[in-house]
């Protein structure tokens, strides 16, 4: 009878450390898919018969874990079963899809469900049982000062560091490129430099938490404020940079009293310093960089021509698309059936031969006509509707940050194709879920408990 006990006990304690044993491994997986997500290029992985990204790779990794363990699946399940109004959306955004994807023969379905949404439930999972928001956020701040520190390294040399882990071969990767053939334009981890300015810019404004004593404030971290700045100016890109410093005004709108009126005045005085250096090296490389940045962005919002006086283009893509929009008017376009996700885009307005789609509602209407685009429109609305309701019931300055987030990235889409960047919103979207529901783990409000 002893010999059988103490058996038993050996086997219960082994079967304890094995169980904490597979609960630390995918704690550690799941920090290895932040990593993966928020860091490394698409381009990270190979191809066999689909690109196998390292994002996706963690991605299954994980779910593997969840599906291969009886708790984890359980709590899974429960917390999918509880997102009714996501839930709501996703199958109205699914079934758009899939009738479009059936219609048309063409898949589009499959990608939007690994890339979108479920990666939508993977990160209410991870952050209402593993990583809390809070711990999120300080690694958001931490991933942004690396691609921050790559931006800078690859101005000064030239070389695209991320350009090094494109295994997969996914062509435009670590490509070093001009803006009128004066100022070079980063691109970090994105398919573009427009992609990358307002990737970080999103993660800027979600850096501006201190979750810690629930504040908004632009000057959370003044370096990591400094060098966004300098990265997202040095995309070359004009509408990032102009939504960027719209967002920075929001940031300090959004702020308490004593945060917004210090972010005004150092504003204030970093403004002026900038305008002073800027008088002083116009004539030089460094400043016609910088005015040609300036006149581009100024050009966009006043339909003008000036930074043809410092190297501009010839060829003024603000009217690209104003021509782009007007593919709304046109009759070859089904209202209610897109062309669907294979559908090479290709036609003539205003003299001009459109063969790509820089704006992500445009393309949404083409590939999946008024429903996909009101889905995507809604998607956002959904989102701000979240953050302004959970501001206004608890006070929490995250629900602030994450709607300017949001602004942010669907303005811009306005101006560029998504180019696998829409997910960034799905974790959002959970991030802000999460957060409204207030389901997530804390650990001084269990102590207290």
């Amino acid at each position: 009878m002893t010999y059988a006990k103490s058996n038993a006990r050996i086997r219960k304690n082994a079967l304890s450390t094995g169980a904490a044993s597979s609960t630390q491994i995918f704690h550690v997986c799941c920090w290895l898919y932040l990593v993966a997500f928020f860091l490394l290029p698409e381009g990270c992985g190979f191809r066999l018969g689909i690109l196998w990204s390292a994002k996706r790779i963690m991605f299954l990794v994980c779910y593997a874990m969840i599906f291969a363990n009886r708790e984890r699946l359980t709590k899974f399940w429960h917390d999918v079963k509880k997102c009714i109004i996501p839930n709501i959306f996703i199958a109205v955004y699914l079934f758009i899809r899939l009738y479009t994807s059936i219609y048309r023969m063409s898949d589009s379905i499959t990608g939007e469900v690994l890339d979108l949404v479920l990666v939508f439930y993977l990160f209410v999972y991870i952050l209402k049982h593993e990583i809390s928001p809070e711990k999120l956020i300080r690694f958001i701040r931490v991933a942004l000062a690396i691609l921050c520190v790559e931006g800078i390294w690859e101005a000064s040399t030239g070389i695209n560091l991320f350009g090094f882990l494109n295994w997969a071969g996914e062509a435009g990767w670590g490509v070093y490129v001009t803006r009128g053939g004066i100022l070079s334009r980063i691109m970090g981890n994105c398919h573009s430099a427009i992609t990358f300015g307002f990737y970080l810019s999103i993660l800027f404004f979600l850096s501006c938490v201190n979750t810690e004593e629930n504040k908004l404030y632009l000057f959370r971290s003044p370096l990591l404020f400094i060098l966004t700045s300098v990265c997202v100016f040095l995309t070359g890109s004009r509408a990032p940079l102009g939504i960027y410093i719209m967002c920075v005004f929001l940031i300090c709108l959004f702020s308490n009293k004593d945060e917004r009126i210090k972010s005004l005045i150092i504003l204030f005085f970093s403004v002026s310093v900038f305008a002073l250096f800027t008088m002083i090296v116009y004539r030089t490389g460094t400043g016609r960089q910088i005015m040609l940045m300036l006149t581009n962005m100024w050009d966009v919002l006043f339909d003008t021509r000036y930074a043809d006086n410092w190297g501009g283009t010839a060829i003024n893509s603000t009217e690209y698309r104003e021509a782009l929009a007007k593919v709304f008017d046109l009759d070859y376009f089904n209202k209610f059936i897109g062309r669907g996700a294979s559908y090479r885009f290709s036609v003539v307005i205003d003299g001009y031969w459109l063969r790509s789609c820089d704006n992500s509602y445009v393309m949404a209407y083409i590939t999946l006509a008024y429903p996909g685009m009101f889905s995507l429109i809604g998607h956002g609305l959904i989102m701000l509707g979240y953050c302004i309701r959970g501001a206004w019931r608890q006070k929490k300055a995250i629900f602030a940050a994450a709607a300017i987030s949001a602004i942010c990235y669907f303005i811009n889409i306005w101006y560029v194709a998504s180019m696998g960047t829409y997910m960034y919103m799905w974790m959002l979207f959970a991030l802000i879920y999460v957060c409204y529901k207030n389901e997530t783990f804390n650990t001084k409000k269990e102590e207290t408990i």
